[in-house]
């Protein structure tokens, strides 16, 4: 478990104690995967991309749609790993998101978990 600010996990509160989730473990999460698309520049420069709605920062480019979906898994396996190294927890999907805010709304409450869709936790929150 880590130690984070109360800002890192919004509704966790001050000093809670966070057990944060793995790349792999964010892989599976329910992302609004946007393409592969074809784009074209005003130089009729032509790219296939993907992005993912939640992540506006990630994005996977190359000169084939078989590329990009080749390069999509480590791409984004890569990316998440560098916020679970900085200890840190990326914007996640809409849907689990609400859930865990749901939970933890609750009076009384003082753990609550992000699962996903599978009903699998995603992290654990003490307050």
């Amino acid at each position: 478990m880590a130690d984070l600010p109360g800002e890192a996990v919004r509704g966790a509160g001050r000093g809670a104690r966070v057990t944060l989730p793995t790349a792999a473990q964010l892989y599976r999460l329910p992302w609004a995967i946007q393409g592969p698309t074809r784009r074209t520049d005003e130089h009729d420069n032509r790219w296939w991309e993907i992005r993912i709605a939640e992540l506006p920062e990630f994005f996977v480019a190359g000169e084939t749609r078989d590329e990009v979906m080749n390069d999509y898994p480590d791409a984004l396996t890569t990316f998440l790993e560098g916020y679970t190294e900085r200890n840190e927890l990326p914007p996640i999907p809409v849907d689990t998101l609400w859930r865990w805010l749901v939970m933890l709304s609750s009076p009384g409450t003082t753990e609550g978990a992000v699962t996903t869709g599978s009903g699998m936790p995603l992290f654990v929150v003490r307050r």
